[in-house]
């Protein structure tokens, strides 16, 4: 079992300094629009997942005028404490602690405090492409399979090295086919793997939801999901 315990925030956001502690059982927040509340959900996801659900930029998420932001959480986690510590300071690296011990990669520590965020924002999965479907998968495995988040990692370290190759071929005006075919190989281990993972979470998900599907229309008809790839 996994419960919060309380909250710490210094120049995050809105927030100059604010501690929060938290009930045993369901937490509320309740406010005027522009107070805070998202920013408090924003927080706990930071220490779970190592980074902002709403901003790409962690030095974005600074409060204004300020130099650094610290995040800290306590967590009762299967009985025992636990403390998780998010600082970033303006230039520097990020620093993520568990128990006051650094982590060497940020990778190692998703999935040890599950989260699940539900925000306006969802709607995309419906209403924008297929990228937003798949980072929502990502998400999901990421927390319970680290070799999946370790193989898309790499993935996508591959992309960056290849992209990289091909703009310099294309301001040298000549290309390195045989360097380049050999981040296309790692890109096919690495996708086919990625393929397979999620294909396998789909056939997972779908009997959860027929089931929700059924619930919420009443009509006793069922709907399907897919994963649809030019992989097999």
């Amino acid at each position: 079992m996994l419960i919060l315990r309380k909250l710490q925030l210094i120049n995050f956001r809105n927030y100059v300094d604010a501690s929060i502690s938290f009930g045993p059982a369901v937490n509320c927040f309740t406010g005027t629009n522009g107070s805070g509340k998202t920013n408090l959900l924003d927080a706990i996801h930071y220490l779970s997942m190592t980074k902002s659900y709403f901003s790409p930029t962690d030095n974005q998420n600074i409060r204004h005028h300020e130099a650094m932001l610290m995040i800290q959480g306590e967590f009762e986690l299967n009985g025992e404490k636990e403390s998780v510590l998010c600082s970033i300071r303006q230039g520097q690296k990020k620093i993520f602690k568990r128990n006051q011990k650094e982590y060497e990669k940020l990778s190692n520590h998703i999935g040890t405090f599950p989260v699940v965020m539900i925000a306006p924002t969802d709607q995309e999965l419906i209403t924008e492409g297929s990228e937003i479907r798949r980072r929502f998968i990502d998400g999901i495995i990421s927390q319970s399979d680290h070799i999946y988040l370790d193989n898309l990692i790499r993935y996508n370290q591959v992309i960056s090295q290849r992209n990289t190759l091909l703009k310099q071929a294309n301001s040298r005006g000549f290309a390195d086919w045989g360097s380049i075919s050999v981040w296309d190989d790692q890109l096919a281990h690495y996708g086919q793997k990625i393929f397979e993972k999620r294909k396998e979470f789909i056939r997972g998900f779908e009997p959860h939801f027929n089931a929700l599907f059924d619930a919420i229309s009443g009509t006793g008809q069922s709907a399907g999901v897919s994963y649809e790839s030019p992989l097999q």
